[in-house]
């Protein structure tokens, strides 16, 4: 189990903080402003005895997606909550459980429940391929089921479109695109069919999955010596060998979104 004091991570970005009361100084998480709705879990919530819950990062009809932590691989993680709002509700000031609307919603409630699950399972054997998020877990708890997926620091589709002007070039797009056919194409012969492919769920990433991989664990690091050396030097020393290690994480924390 993580060595880490959970009660340090930031909900925001899942990095360990010195100060954890405070904003966090790398994405700006602040926990006295966050006010995520009554439905969804509250940060720090554990779910299946190692899974912890950070900051909502995705809300719609038919679920909620979390920024988690592993707390056996000391990694962050998504955390996809199956949560139909016409079907079913919940107040997290009063507990965890999802309650599920009478009638004809019972049934649809767990017929969905089963099919999510069931694509979880079928998506899982994809792990190989390129162009989709792996699959880690995937459990049933608080009368609702979770997947947990490799966590991707990136931005949508969408939001990049809005950040160049709505326009891409012709090589930018088939670079883009062409390992999300590619899995497509692999997913639609065993007979899965993706009905939700949009610029929303589509990630640009400027980095690989292995070098995001291998910065997390030079942050964790720099992060464990930052608090050896507290308690050997000055004051004056202590403040400036913190502030060139947050310049340095904040640095790093850039070169993966």
């Amino acid at each position: 189990m993580s060595k880490i004091n959970p009660d340090y991570l930031c909900p925001g970005c899942m990095a360990v903080l010195d100060e954890p009361d405070l904003p966090c100084p790398l994405c700006g998480f602040d926990k006295v402003t966050y006010a995520p709705s009554p439905r969804s879990l509250r940060p720090f919530t554990r779910l299946n005895g190692k899974y912890l819950v950070g900051k909502v990062i995705g809300e719609g009809g038919f679920g909620i997606t979390y920024i988690g932590f592993n707390m056996e691989t000391d990694l962050p993680v998504a955390i996809k909550e199956y949560f139909p709002s016409e079907l079913a509700t919940r107040d997290t000031t009063q507990g965890n459980t999802v309650t599920i609307f009478s009638g004809e919603a019972q049934s649809l409630f767990k017929e969905g429940l089963e099919k999510y699950l069931r694509e979880a399972r079928n998506l899982s054997m994809f792990s190989d391929l390129q162009g989709i998020v792996t699959v880690k877990d995937f459990f049933y708890e608080n009368e609702t089921a979770y997947i947990i997926m490799e966590y991707i620091n990136g931005i949508t589709l969408k939001q990049y479109l809005t950040k160049v002007g709505g326009r891409m070039k012709q090589n930018e797009v088939i670079k883009m695109m062409k390992p999300v056919l590619e899995s497509m194409v692999k997913i639609h012969e065993v007979g899965i069919i993706h009905r939700d492919i949009s610029p929303d769920n589509i990630k640009n990433l400027q980095t690989s999955v292995l070098r995001e991989f291998l910065i997390l664990k030079i942050v964790r690091v720099l992060q464990l010596f930052l608090k050896e050396v507290m308690h050997q030097k000055s004051s004056t020393e202590l403040r400036a060998i913190k502030d060139l290690g947050q310049m340095y994480m904040h640095c790093v924390q850039l070169c993966i979104v």
